[in-house]
């Protein structure tokens, strides 16, 4: 089986790469939620064009 890293420093690089692009990413998508939620801020809810009235 052919590794896919070839030493471990390129292991730890990708991984913190990958922490440091994605953790923003999921804080701010569930955070902003959460600030809202506890604020008691209201979903603004958008009807479409097939709902019924």
């Amino acid at each position: 089986m052919i590794p896919i890293f070839q030493t471990q420093f390129n292991e730890d690089l990708f991984y913190l790469a990958y922490i440091l692009v994605f953790t923003p990413d999921i804080a701010v998508t569930y955070g902003i939620g959460l600030v809202r939620r506890k604020a008691g801020v209201r979903r603004r809810e958008f009807s479409t064009f097939f709902s019924s009235s």
